[in-house]
């Protein structure tokens, strides 16, 4: 099931990304950004960023163990996910001259509301899959309880 939904998750970042190509061809292109290189750039992050999510909310969830282990998975994970979420912004504001002004705010504006977005939707991942993680905990102790 879970590996379903990170598929899911996966296939809609890439999906997320095919809207962004769309919108930088028809509102950036003529500021200096090479759509193609945006293309690739962004398909990879995306794939990388979709992938990486997938695994740091369940490696932040379970992020205790004597030895550090998940903490470090956590860790990992979540800078592949900045990674993944910053670099096609971070090339678009390297690589496009001369962007009107209401233009530029409307591309921080878009790409605050992606973050805060996204900071939400993990945030209520990371709690679905303690919760659930919590429960199943709970289902294996009383489980062993009525066997002893």
């Amino acid at each position: 099931m879970r590996s379903r939904l990170q598929l899911l998750w996966l296939l809609v970042t890439l999906a997320y990304a095919g809207v962004r190509i769309a919108l930088a061809s028809r509102y950036l292109a003529g500021y200096g950004l090479s759509i193609p290189i945006f293309a690739v750039i962004e398909l990879a992050s995306s794939a990388l960023f979709g992938f990486a999510s997938g695994r740091f909310v369940p490696a932040l969830a379970a992020r205790t163990g004597p030895d550090g282990r998940h903490w470090r998975e956590s860790i990992n994970w979540g800078a592949a996910t900045l990674i993944g979420f910053a670099a096609p912004d971070a090339f678009v504001f390297a690589t496009t001259r001369r962007v009107p002004f209401q233009t530029l705010i409307l591309l921080i504006f878009f790409v605050t509301a992606s973050m805060v977005f996204s900071s939400f939707t993990l945030r209520r991942r990371v709690r679905a899959a303690q919760v659930a993680q919590n429960l199943a905990q709970q289902r294996d102790a009383t489980a062993s309880e009525q066997s002893s």
